[in-house]
């Protein structure tokens, strides 16, 4: 019954992919990070929708009207470079296989956000995008606090298998980008039937956050809370929230859980976070010995930890996404990477800046909304091997698409949009491929 329900709503939204490939932007998100397809247990479960979505997307893009330029922006010299870096450290790789194979993932990961840069260049069309994303992450982020709630917090892991989060901690780090979109969905929602539902939505992906267990999570979700704080209109109405919630936490999550949290102060008796630093360790010397091109994707080997390591019972990963990009693409990958994560924070802040001084309510409030989640990331990502996490590429899309949009607006020395060579479609115009109707 699923998998019927499924195909009767993704194949129909095909030909809208294929005439408005920015559609086509919002069906592969909402196939990508909700991974509907995994919820089935027939014929869908291995179907692969995203290629599909992906394929019919760019094909129509490639046929479409819509303008193939990408935004000038610091975001996409960096990403163009990261792909670059990548490709040349593959050559160099350890595990040469491994690395390619890991290299064709990254790549369709890449290509996306570039096709995103360039679909969704105004804010009509990054507004369905946040939605389309805050919803589908959030659809877990409510299952997960629904899970909590009935099952006493006794931990869990609410999202399919077979998809791009793999475990708890993807879980909390993706739910932890996830709350300021929630946030943001909330600030532009003006029925207030709808802002209690997101409200609520928002407080049970809190839970579900804690009810990962995952201390990367916590010390995330933290961060995000206090920057999402910061941005708040009514700070004296949101702090005694925050208050309450905290209380109110203190009651009902049970004890296994601050036992864990308050490992993160004690890491020198937890065998977990002695493992992380082994790894950090371990990834350190892989860049010392390679310090140019590191040692390629899916380093990480049993066969690299013996020779560094020997004696080693389990390999495990690098737990965190700076010493997983220095030990697979060395130091000037890890620089690259670096310089992608700053420059998209500080274009989020100049957009959000210029989007309030031009009246952008919508762009003002989503660069604020994203920056949260990117701190979120960089916060979370520091314990979580997830430097090639689709979400963070999306929000580095959006961030260099909002530079573009506000790039076609008059200047503050009244140049007009059309003199602009960066100018972008507007809110109400949609650009369909050659012929078709309008």
């Amino acid at each position: 019954m699923r998998d019927l329900l499924l195909v009767s709503v993704f194949f129909p939204m095909l030909p809208f992919a294929f005439m408005y490939p920015w559609i086509g932007i919002l069906v592969w998100s909402w196939i990508s990070y909700m991974n509907p397809h995994r919820l089935t247990f027939g014929f869908a479960y291995d179907m692969p929708l995203g290629m599909i979505a992906a394929l019919t997307t760019l094909a129509g893009f490639l046929f479409s009207r819509e303008r193939k330029r990408l935004p000038r922006a610091p975001e996409v010299i960096l990403l163009l470079a990261m792909w670059a870096w990548v490709t040349i450290t593959s050559f160099f790789a350890i595990h040469t296989d491994l690395a390619w194979d890991k290299w064709q993932q990254v790549g369709k990961i890449l290509l996306m956000a570039l096709a995103t840069m360039m679909l969704c260049r105004d804010a009509g069309r990054l507004r369905y995008l946040a939605w389309t994303i805050a919803a589908s992450l959030g659809f877990y982020g409510v299952k997960s606090g629904i899970d909590a709630i009935l099952s006493g917090f006794s931990g869990g892991f609410s999202y399919p298998g077979d998809s791009f989060i793999g475990d708890s901690n993807d879980l909390a780090l993706a739910l932890d980008m996830t709350l300021p979109l929630l946030w943001f969905m909330v600030r532009a929602e003006t029925r207030r039937w709808a802002r209690y539902a997101l409200h609520i939505a928002f407080g049970l992906t809190v839970l579900g956050i804690l009810t990962t267990y995952s201390r990367g999570g916590f010390i995330g979700l933290c961060v995000v809370l206090i920057f999402l704080f910061t941005r708040a209109r009514a700070k004296a109405l949101s702090l005694g929230v925050l208050l309450l919630a905290g209380v109110l936490a203190a009651f009902v999550v049970p004890e296994t859980f601050f036992s864990r949290i308050g490992t993160i102060a004690s890491y020198e008796q937890d065998q977990s976070a002695q493992a992380r630093l082994k790894a950090w360790t371990l990834a350190t010397q892989i860049a010392l010995d390679s310090p140019i091109f590191g040692g390629g994707f899916r380093v990480f080997e049993q066969d690299v930890w013996d020779q560094y390591f020997p004696g080693t019972e389990r390999a495990i990963v690098a737990h965190s996404i700076y010493f997983q990009t220095l030990a697979e693409h060395g130091f000037v990958g890890l620089g690259i990477f670096a310089a992608l994560l700053v420059a998209t924070y500080l274009g989020l802040r100049r957009v959000r800046r210029r989007a309030t001084d031009t009246d952008q309510t919508i762009v003002a409030n989503l660069a604020a909304a994203l920056q949260a989640s990117l701190v979120g990331y960089m916060v979370a990502g520091a314990f979580l091997s997830r430097a090639d996490f689709d979400l963070f590429y999306s929000v580095v899309a959006m961030s260099a698409a909002m530079q573009a949009i506000l790039a076609s607006l008059p200047g503050r020395e009244g140049e007009s949009a059309a003199s602009r060579p960066d100018a972008t479609v507007g809110v109400d115009t949609v650009r369909p491929m050659s012929g078709s109707p309008r």
